[in-house]
């Protein structure tokens, strides 16, 4: 059986109206070297080739809609300037802003973009990386509930003791850490196997098809993977907690047919001593962090 195409949400990044106009312009000669880089997934097309300023993303006379935009900045201008977007979807309103290349809009769900605000920031203006709020907060899709109010920094997302399977997540950094990198997450869903990589606020896994989660890998990205670890572990069914897996470790069972009913996530800056096997006075089970055949 073939994975669904995975949709992609809101990722959250957040922006006063007011800064935006008053953000001053870059130097004519740092904009003179610069390239802006778009692409559009399209009506029947999904994504095509991207193309530069001034030129047309998606197409004309052919009434596809396009659904997803990606733009990015290439040159001096992309080592001093953040490029942020975001877009007005069908059925969705406003999504939340994104930046450098991170994707807008949604993919598998048939919906039009219908408007798009894009402006640039000064990289000079981010609060240090040693001083950025080290929040990560996580909800997890779960059998019978739905979607569960989030949880932060290594509270429990999910359930224990209920039997119910977790069917998707959504993880999420701090505004101040989005501005270092993003965080990645993938899922391994039963039928389906490993599906493709979600970043922030993004859904991993699936909903309304009542396929259990049995694995997942956590990843930071860029200046962030450089500055914390990211753990992570599991309770999964027959099996309870597992131990602790960190920056894209597998992190679940494989070839077990188990669901995963709970997860831990926090950070640890970089190189940082491991969470205790009982973190919050949960006791692990087991040493293994993933479990296969």
């Amino acid at each position: 059986m073939d994975a669904p195409e995975e949709s992609v949400e809101d990722e959250a990044y957040t922006v006063d109206e007011e800064d935006i106009m008053t953000l001053s312009a870059p130097e004519p000669s740092v904009a003179n070297n610069t390239t802006l880089t778009y692409c559009a997934h399209v009506q029947d097309y999904g994504w095509m080739n991207p193309v530069t300023s001034n030129q047309v993303a998606g197409t004309t006379g052919q009434s596809k809609r396009v659904e997803a935009l990606k733009v990015s900045l290439t040159g001096e201008l992309a080592n001093q300037y953040d490029v942020i977007y975001r877009v007005h979807v069908q059925d969705i309103g406003w999504q939340n802003w994104v930046r450098n290349g991170r994707i807008a809009g949604t993919t598998g769900q048939s919906k039009r973009i219908e408007a798009i605000q894009i402006y640039l920031r000064n990289r000079a203006d981010r609060v240090k990386i040693e001083n950025v709020d080290k929040t990560v907060s996580y909800s997890a899709h779960v059998q019978d509930y739905g979607w569960l109010n989030a949880v932060t920094n290594g509270n429990i997302g999910g359930t224990v003791g209920q039997s119910k399977r977790m069917e998707a997540i959504q993880v999420s950094l701090s505004d101040d850490m989005l501005e270092y990198g993003d965080v990645n997450v993938q899922a391994h869903v039963q039928d389906y196997g490993w599906l493709g990589t979600v970043g922030n606020g993004q859904t991993a896994g699936t909903t309304g098809q009542n396929k259990r989660l049995e694995g997942l890998k956590i990843t930071l990205t860029d200046e962030l993977a450089n500055h914390y670890d990211i753990y992570y572990r599991v309770h999964a069914q027959s099996f309870g907690w597992l131990g602790w897996a960190k920056n894209g470790e597998s992190s679940g069972t494989a070839g077990y047919a188990k669901r995963l009913e709970a997860i831990q996530i926090l950070l640890v800056p970089k190189g940082g001593s491991a969470p205790s096997n009982n973190y919050l006075g949960i006791n692990a089970n087991r040493k293994q962090a993933f479990i296969s055949k």
